[in-house]
């Protein structure tokens, strides 16, 4: 029986529903923060890829983002950032109910609906965003792997002979490095879109 064909006389019913969908929707709410926790985690890794760009090649990358994108700036200033000063809370106030002395009247059942729907709506949400974090978070380890693949073939040799270039103050990272870079970027910057976006 759905909460719609609730008579007066079932309303502790309803209130019991009311409690089981406020509950499932504070733990969606909890998975969406453990993926966005995550997420946030793996962005760490590209601190120590975008901090060697110079400022004219930050710029060309940033020129090539899709509008209201993060710039690389950004990007790295939230990677570098320790977790526990990353935005951790999700603001959402879940519905509560107010006091009344008519538990059973016709005012409260009709909030008690109210609520049910506001948490299926919240839950729905939370459910969506948490999928499409965890996909670009896949997106965006898949670029990382391949742009480390890429600029980094050797390993620390690659890093070593990269560190020789700028001692002769030469970029760390050449022009066509900056494809690789880019995607990378662009991989991050929609992570971080994903992490903040509204529930």
């Amino acid at each position: 029986m759905s909460y719609h064909t609730m008579s007066l006389s079932n309303a502790s019913g309803l209130e019991a529903l009311h409690e089981t969908k406020r509950n499932e929707t504070a733990r969606a709410l909890e998975a969406l923060l453990d993926i966005r926790n995550h997420a946030l985690f793996e962005l760490q890794k590209t601190g120590g890829i975008f901090m060697y760009l110079s400022p004219a090649q930050q710029d060309i990358i940033n020129r090539q983002f899709e509008p209201g994108s993060f710039l690389l700036e950004e990007i790295v200033r939230r990677s570098t950032l320790p977790l526990m000063e990353k935005p951790g809370k999700i603001t959402v106030q879940l519905p509560a109910l107010a006091e009344s002395r008519r538990p059973n009247s016709l005012k409260r059942i009709a909030a008690v609906k109210k609520n049910i729907l506001q948490f299926g709506i919240i839950r729905s949400r939370a459910a969506e965003l948490a999928g499409a974090l965890a996909k670009s978070v896949t997106v965006f380890n898949h670029q990382y792997k391949t742009a480390r693949r890429e600029l980094f073939p050797l390993g620390v040799f690659s890093r070593l002979w990269r560190n020789i270039r700028r001692f002769f103050s030469r970029p760390y990272f050449t022009r066509r490095d900056l494809g690789y870079l880019r995607n990378l970027g662009a991989a991050a910057s929609f992570v971080l879109k994903m992490a903040e976006a509204p529930i």
